[in-house]
């Protein structure tokens, strides 16, 4: 079977699972999940997002899917019933970019000029946030065990930045930012968590005023260094565990099976995936675990 004929059999298999209630407003949620996707990733994001449910241990979050402007009807209408109470926005929602002008507006003008359709990463859940905690969330990541590291972050206000780590150094050209800190071009977007206090909207602006996107591999990782540049004081999540290119073991909470590895998703997990619809969601767990050391 080809892997686009099992893609379809997987979405088809993922409309069986139950729907999943999340916060329907502000007063249920402790934290909003924001998660940018595109038409051919919807069995993708499903199945990552039926995983993030049903390892997650902590509080109620509300759901906001992003549509890359790829987003169908009928896609929509799949993760509303997979989702109950999600929100999925256009690519062009009013409300974003009158927010975005208003107090991004050098954003709202790299954002719209459609050279990069990820700085929706970035600008458009900074635009709808408010003052409860922001985690990032990629299509392509699946998780395997509750992240209690995560839970706890969250309960103890979050009162720093958390990311994941990438498996390398960011191919950006800096051009005026040249003084970037070597750590930061390790920062993986996959996951990040943190506050809207907490991103220096200064130097987001005077990044993307220079950014150049007309640069292929600067469009691809604009939203990733800009995270990397104006998150005050990140820490990394611990690497062993939450992962791109280590394989699955016993410390496993999730793997990001970021582009050249989209491939393994399916064929490593294909058993994990017909059973996840059916899974129960994972219980609370009281042993901590260790906390990352800050860059």
């Amino acid at each position: 079977m080809s892997l686009e004929l099992l893609r379809k059999f997987l979405r088809s298999w993922l409309s069986l699972t139950a729907p999943i209630a999340v916060a329907m407003d502000a007063t249920q949620a402790d934290f909003d999940v924001h998660l940018l996707c595109c038409r051919k990733d919807v069995p993708m994001a499903t199945a990552g997002l039926i995983s993030f449910c049903k390892a997650w241990t902590g509080g109620p979050f509300a759901l906001h899917i992003h549509s890359d402007g790829s987003l169908a009807q009928e896609d929509i209408a799949f993760l509303q019933k997979r989702f109950t109470g999600v929100q999925v926005h256009s690519n062009l929602d009013p409300t974003i970019r009158e927010i975005m002008t208003a107090e991004l507006p050098v954003g709202a003008r790299v954002r719209y000029s459609q050279k990069s359709v990820l700085l929706q990463k970035i600008l458009d859940p900074y635009c709808l946030s408010g003052s409860r905690p922001i985690m990032i969330l990629d299509s392509d990541i699946l998780w395997f065990k509750p992240p209690r590291l995560m839970v706890e972050h969250i309960e103890r206000g979050c009162p720093h930045p958390l990311v994941s780590r990438g498996n390398g150094d960011t191919p950006f050209n800096f051009g005026s930012h040249a003084g970037f800190p070597p750590e930061c071009s390790r920062l993986n977007s996959g996951v990040v968590l943190y506050r809207r206090s907490q991103l220096d909207r200064s130097i987001l602006e005077s990044f993307l005023e220079s950014a150049n996107l007309e640069i292929r591999l600067n469009s691809h990782f604009v939203e990733q260094t800009a995270y990397a540049l104006a998150l005050r004081e990140f820490q990394f999540l611990p690497y062993r565990q939450y992962t791109i290119d280590l394989p699955k073991d016993g410390q496993t909470i999730f793997r990001h099976y970021t582009g050249p590895r989209r491939d393994e998703w399916l064929k490593e997990n294909l058993r994990f995936l017909l059973k996840l619809p059916f899974q129960r969601p994972a219980q609370r767990e009281a042993s901590p675990q260790p906390v990352p050391a800050p860059v």
